[in-house]
Parts: structure tokens; C-alpha cells; sequence
């Protein structure tokens, strides 16, 4: 029986060899799943996503400080919006989620933002959800007016980029 003692000017002898570390059980946002192995999305973090697009969430309650163990409680957590300061997305199947749970980015015009969040006993994971719309332009040379395209660019119109739209007015 190996026992540790270490002294305390306050305390006297402590003796050490019953001592237990308890890590304590957290609430992460795992994309895809609690068992993903990737990184789980912070408090406070922002999410960047297309107009459209989706992306998987469950939300897992355990010992880990990753997306790397079970802990699955997607059904049982607490999925809000605010709707603010634009909708830019949503939770599928909010107020009662699935399993994973699905962001969806809304169709925007302008480049948009939505605060969201999920909690579970007690703990809240906040996200902003940054929205940024998309749209089909042209290249031309200027010189020969030559175009190649159309191809898809991250911005709210083709003539704040510089591109042609296709359109007779062009620029």
C-alpha cells in the first residue's frame, strides 16, 4: 500500500493516495457527431456557410474536451435563434430536433448574420452563423472583351466585384 503524504502548513499531513482528479462533464457542438474526432465548435465562435448549404451538429455531454467519445443529447438539448440581427439560418426541426441536428443557411441577398445557440443542463454553447450569398458572374478582359465563365464568387452583387453579370448594361 503506497501511500503519499505531502505537508500543509495549515493542514498538517495530507495524505494523498485516495485523491481523485473528477473531470468534469461538458456540453460540446460536434459537427457531424460526437464521435467525429473533429473539433468542437467554441462558445462564442463564429460559423461561416453558404446560402443553402447545411451542415450536422449533435450536441454531446461527457468527460472529453473533443468530438471523440459518446454522449449523444441532440433530443434532449435546447436549440434557439434569435432571428438577429438578420435571419440568416435555422435549426431543422426546431423547436423538436433530430439527430443530428441541421443548420441550414437561409437564401440572402446581402451578407447576413444570425446568433444561435444550444443548451443542456445548465450550459450554453452561443454561435454566430455568418451568411454570405453567392452569385454567378463573368470574367472579361477589358482589352478583348473576351469572357470566361460563368463562375460562382462570394459577394452580394457581380459589379461590387469587378465581374459582368451578363446582363446588356454590363459593368
Amino acid at each position: 500500500n503506497n501511500k503519499t503524504y505531502a505537508w500543509s502548513d495549515e493542514l498538517g499531513w495530507i495524505d494523498f493516495s485516495q485523491a481523485k482528479i473528477v473531470t468534469p462533464t461538458t456540453l460540446k457542438l460536434c459537427p457531424s457527431s460526437c464521435t467525429s474526432t473533429s473539433t468542437p465548435i467554441s462558445n462564442g465562435s463564429t460559423v461561416s456557410i453558404n446560402p443553402g448549404d447545411t451542415i450536422n451538429y449533435q450536441a454531446c455531454w461527457n468527460t472529453s474536451s473533443g468530438c471523440d467519445t459518446s454522449g449523444d443529447v441532440t433530443l434532449s438539448s435546447s436549440w434557439q435563434e434569435t432571428n438577429l440581427p438578420q435571419d440568416a439560418a435555422q435549426w431543422a426541426g426546431n423547436p423538436a430536433p433530430a439527430t443530428p441536428q441541421t443548420l441550414t443557411a437561409n437564401t440572402v441577398t446581402v451578407s447576413s448574420t444570425e446568433g444561435m445557440s444550444v443548451s443542456y443542463e445548465g450550459q450554453t454553447i452561443n454561435l454566430t452563423v455568418a451568411v454570405t450569398p453567392t452569385v454567378s458572374c463573368y470574367e472579361c478582359n477589358t482589352t478583348t472583351f473576351n469572357c470566361d465563365g460563368p463562375s460562382t464568387f462570394t459577394g452580394i452583387s457581380c459589379a461590387t466585384l469587378g465581374k459582368y453579370d451578363g446582363t446588356p448594361a454590363g459593368l
